[in-house]
């Protein structure tokens, strides 16, 4: 694992910026935080992080536009980028995936510990199996 780079948090409710910029330094990696996608592609212009853990729903541009940028600047093109938003619709995760996400996960659904295990295997370069990939959630259970 290449900790000399850091990790970019691209997410913009507190909470989670806490909880994973914790987890990831508590492991030894450096950790950038951006709260907006506009910020988030100013330190892409100049940083190539080992990892990108990318929110979708964000002030001003979505976080699949980050992910276009991402894809497309041939500096950090090969970075692997997990997606996790509280959007969990197929169509989405299909969107997120096509636009060349490594992988996508339910941010609040997901325990933390399983998000870092995803995130230290993209980081070691493994790909997650199809089953794996888009960790879609069964239908929510109703209390009738």
């Amino acid at each position: 694992m290449n900790q000399n780079q850091p990790i970019l948090i691209i997410e913009d409710e507190p909470p989670f910026q806490e909880i994973y910029r914790d987890i990831f330094e508590s492991k030894g990696f450096e950790v950038i935080v951006c709260d907006t996608a506009e910020d988030a592609k100013n330190v892409l212009s100049s940083t190539v992080p080992c990892l990108v853990l990318l929110d979708v729903i964000l002030p001003g541009m979505s976080g699949l536009d980050v992910l276009e940028f991402i894809r497309s600047n041939q500096s950090t093109q090969a970075t692997p980028v997990l997606v996790y938003s509280v959007i969990a619709e197929k169509e989405q995760v299909d969107r997120a995936m096509a636009l060349g996400a490594n992988d996508y996960t339910i941010k609040g659904q997901t325990p933390a510990v399983e998000v870092l295990e995803k995130a230290l295997a993209l980081i070691r370069g493994d790909q997650p199996s199809n089953e794996e990939q888009q960790d879609t959630p069964k239908t929510p259970a109703t209390n009738t």
